[in-house]
């Protein structure tokens, strides 16, 4: 259905109809018509219509933040975050939504295999043939549900919250959030899918949430559930993180050790220090070697072949030391506060990007062009100029700089810890292509070549000012 555009007559009925900001809720009139946007409040692609009674005004500045959002969604984005804003724990939850600390209350019949609560609802008891324990599932009142930090002591993610509050408000909810009941207690305590019961309870404002619920299990077996089933026993990883696998090949017992003290929770770069004992400066050394090594060793990298493993290239075009270097530039430094396993830990996108990188760069510069053995040769003679340490080091620093020109990034602001789209990737390919096409690295002026094989930096870089190799010529088309 396409778009529809509101005429003046259209626009005026919609503000007697609905006076007043759609996000903001301040008054607004017809005096004001020039400073609103006229949008529709429910999608058109989620059943939306063109009907007039769709249609809000909205301040422009309001207008400006909601980018493809429905005024609905986006609106609703912004309750969520106010509601979730002081929520940094599912305990504050808990307290938020039964802040007497009410018990609930229930009786358990084992031989009619039910349990039946106060409010008289029931539900059928289910016994788990591995290990004997029963359990049920259940539609529990949002107040009755606690918070299990002996378990799960992990805090709530804001951003995610809000997505899946507004996800499961169009969807259904995949698995319940899962509990046990401490009969002894009258607790139901949530150690799995806090995030969901939380965007269910708060977020979607419902009464109750959906658990399946435990009975009376042993605080060890809970844990070693829990912490077994994030760990490599989860059914489809969300990435295959190789730092994290470099960090446990060398820090195994170290590692073990912290996880057994921290039961369900994830590590990060940021607390890495306090559980290997180590200084956050060696540390910090330790992520950016392990991520360098990740490249260098992965099959799919191709600019391997032509990295010496020793301090000096040989006859090779990149030493060890230069290729280091070059992947400390493009990373973003350590620490980062994600969890390393999580979903919102992006080392490893921020690996493949940088692979993906040299590999445009190993096709353009190297494969077929180095030849050692014919030094005569004319492209072998233009990627000797390429690769010169201080040459090589000013190109690398330039395709960075073009690089924040075409994504939009701040010189702070990590390069490739993203998802980058394919559109970019295109542009980031024609960098690459467009460096060799520079006269520089073909110009017969002996000073040239005496100037990129000086290796003084600070020359260097004044020559390519002088020729005018800088982002903008490679960002031209």
């Amino acid at each position: 259905m396409p778009r529809k555009i509101l005429s003046l007559t259209e626009k005026r009925q919609v503000l007697r109809d609905r006076p007043y900001c759609f996000i903001c809720g301040e008054p607004v009139s017809e005096k004001n018509i020039s400073e609103l946007n006229f949008d529709h409040i429910r999608a058109l692609d989620v059943g939306g219509s063109n009907d007039l009674t769709n249609f809000a005004g909205v301040h422009k500045k309001c207008h400006k933040g909601k980018r493809t959002k429905s005024l609905e969604d986006y609106k609703e984005e912004l309750r969520l975050e106010k509601e979730f804003g002081s929520l940094l724990k599912f305990t504050d939850v808990t307290k938020k939504l039964n802040p007497t600390g009410e018990k609930i209350q229930f009786n358990i019949n084992y031989e009619n295999r039910e349990i039946i609560f106060g409010d008289n609802s029931k539900a059928q008891l289910y016994r788990c043939p591995n290990t004997d324990l029963w359990y049920f599932y259940h539609s529990i009142q949002r107040k009755y549900l606690t918070s299990d930090v002996d378990v799960q002591p992990r805090g709530l993610e804001q951003k995610r919250l809000r997505d899946l509050a507004l996800n499961l408000r169009r969807n259904f909810q995949l698995s319940p959030s899962v509990c046990r009941l401490i009969t002894s207690e009258n607790q139901i305590k949530v150690f799995d899918g806090q995030h969901k019961a939380t965007a269910q309870s708060l977020g979607n404002q419902n009464e109750t949430v959906d658990c399946k619920v435990f009975i009376d299990p042993s605080l060890e077996m809970v844990r070693r559930v829990v912490i077994e089933g994030h760990g490599a026993l989860r059914q489809q990883e969300f990435k295959t993180s190789e730092l994290y696998k470099k960090l446990t090949a060398n820090y195994l017992e170290l590692l073990k050790q912290w996880q057994d003290t921290h039961p369900g929770r994830l590590i990060s770069e940021i607390e890495l220090p306090q559980a290997l004992g180590k200084t956050k400066k060696e540390v910090e050394r330790d992520v950016v070697a392990y991520i360098t090594e990740s490249i260098i060793e992965d099959g799919n990298c191709e600019v391997r072949e032509f990295v010496s493993k020793e301090r000096r290239p040989g006859t090779l075009p990149i030493s060890y030391d230069m290729f280091a270097w070059w992947v400390k530039l493009l990373i973003k430094q350590p620490p980062v506060s994600e969890p390393m396993e999580s979903e919102h830990n992006l080392r490893e996108d921020e690996r493949e990007n940088i692979v993906q990188l040299l590999n445009y760069a190993t096709r353009d510069y190297l494969d077929g062009k180095w030849t050692p053995a014919n030094p005569n040769n004319t492209e072998h003679k233009k990627v000797r100029r390429l690769f010169y340490r201080a040459s090589f080091r000013e190109w690398a620093k330039l395709i960075s700089d073009a690089l924040r020109i075409i994504m939009y990034l701040r010189p702070e602001d990590p390069l490739f810890y993203r998802k980058v789209s394919s559109e970019i990737w295109h542009r980031i390919e024609a960098i690459c292509k467009k460096l060799v096409t520079h006269p520089i690295w073909s110009d017969p002026n002996p000073l040239v070549e005496t100037t990129l094989n000086s290796n003084v930096q600070k020359d260097v870089s004044e020559l390519f000012q002088a020729q005018g190799l800088d982002p903008e010529f490679l960002c031209k088309p």
